[in-house]
């Protein structure tokens, strides 16, 4: 049994692993890595639902071990993924609020992490044996269609929670750091190239960027784009998405784009003419 999950586990990281190679926006990497979780665990609940547990040390240690892993890599990778949806709406008040929600889990579930942490024992055979675990512990309904009582005891769901909120705190200070740093750099630069177009214009430039894959290959979050053109140009950030809305309801939807081709043609036959 152990090695059929620990073979499926290393396959599962290596394609979690060539997934970030790829540089994907934010959004695109955990909902593809979602994807990946899925399909692990699907194997793994086929291969559990017929196996017959040797005995009972062997049932804890699937429910304590290695179950938790796969269950914590599907979790954070969803977790991570409806933030960066969030974020892109609400900004710094959705880590705020992603932030007080792990705290609030970690804090009520200290008992649990401490008992890991000390690598207790006494409590393995109610914790984590289909015959005697408490499963009166709510399962969150977003992750029952992948994570259900046939599979996982209560406190093994738990554990893979309390992995996966850890990571993610992680995973936050991360992008923090990361965002922190750009601008510092940005500030550094100090540029005083300052954009005098409409932020509709700067709309269209940012989905042409990602569109044509000029930038990562157009494997970047067009948000990402457009706040580093405000940033690098000087000027306020734009609603991307609803000003996409907008793009839409226009008669000419490439207005900007069509006057920067039309000024680069009159400006080379200018500048061919001496001036």
């Amino acid at each position: 049994m152990e090695k059929f999950v620990t073979e499926l586990w290393e396959s599962l990281k290596k394609e979690l692993t060539h997934l970030k190679q790829k540089e994907l926006g934010s959004i695109d990497l955990h909902k593809a890595s979602l994807l990946f979780c899925n399909k692990a665990l699907q194997e793994l609940k086929l291969y559990i639902y017929a196996y017959h547990f040797v005995n009972q040390e062997e049932e804890i240690h699937f429910h304590k071990y290695l179950a938790p892993k796969f269950n914590s890599a599907y979790i954070f990778h969803y977790r991570a993924w409806k933030f960066s949806l969030s974020k892109s709406i609400y900004g710094k008040k959705a880590k705020n609020r992603e932030e007080k929600e792990i705290n609030r889990f970690l804090l009520r579930n200290a008992e649990l992490y401490s008992y890991m942490a000390r690598n207790d024992n006494y409590l393995d055979a109610i914790y984590y044996t289909k015959i005697k675990a408490q499963l009166e512990i709510p399962f969150d309904e977003e992750f029952m269609q992948i994570i259900d009582k046939q599979f996982v005891t209560a406190h093994s769901y738990k554990i893979a929670q309390l992995q996966a909120y850890k990571k993610l705190s992680f995973w936050l200070q991360k992008q923090q750091n990361c965002i922190s740093s750009q601008n510092n750099q940005a500030q550094n630069i100090g540029t005083n190239l300052n954009w005098t177009d409409t932020g509709m214009s700067l709309t269209e430039m940012a989905y042409a960027l990602k569109y044509s894959g000029a930038i990562n290959q157009g494997n970047v979050d067009v948000k990402t784009i457009a706040d580093a053109l405000a940033q690098v140009f000087n000027t306020q950030q734009v609603n991307i998405y609803r000003n996409k809305q907008d793009l839409y309801s226009r008669k000419n939807q490439s207005m900007f784009i069509d006057k920067l081709r039309k000024d680069l043609i009159r400006g080379l036959e200018q500048s061919d003419l001496g001036s």
